[in-house]
């Protein structure tokens, strides 16, 4: 299953000078879609497949659910949107027992462009050889690093 998704910012009505957009220079100001400046389009693309398997064991269904989204084009202007270059990913084995009962366990993992990488102790006065972090980015690049697992039961009666 694929979808595209494309978004496009009709119009500010209000509080226009704290709009976080491309162009302006107030609220964002490197003026850059890569470091997280909201564009007025942006394109997305969501794809998941999810083979299965049946009766692997007696009363026992397997499937394994992968899913991607991904930002082709431009930063949406509202919370929850995607942004160019970021990537959110899932996969992992789901087992359906009798009918029943639910396990997942479950890989998730994110990707966004990172740019100006900051030592923390030149930024802060102290000596050099502090920790490196990224001061700016698309999309939730402070996740890059933090992917997670996830075992999930559930039952029904």
């Amino acid at each position: 299953m694929a979808e595209i998704a494309f978004t496009q910012k009709v119009r500010t009505t209000s509080n226009g000078a704290l709009y976080n957009g491309v162009g302006n220079a107030a609220e964002c100001p490197s003026g850059s879609k890569w470091a997280g400046c909201s564009t007025n389009n942006s394109v997305a693309l969501a794809v998941q497949f999810d083979p299965q398997w049946l009766q692997v064991f007696p009363g026992v269904d397997i499937d394994a659910p992968m899913f991607t989204q991904y930002g082709l084009w431009g930063n949406t202007p509202s919370l929850g949107g995607t942004n160019q270059g970021s990537m959110i990913y899932t996969f992992g084995p789901h087992a359906l027992i009798q009918n029943k009962y639910n396990i997942t366990l479950q890989y998730n993992g994110y990707h966004s462009q990172a740019g100006g990488q900051t030592n923390f102790g030149l930024a802060n006065g102290l000596p050099s050889g502090g920790p490196s972090y990224y001061a700016t980015g698309n999309g939730p690049y402070f996740y890059n690093d933090k992917g997670w697992v996830s075992l999930t039961f559930s039952s029904s009666f």
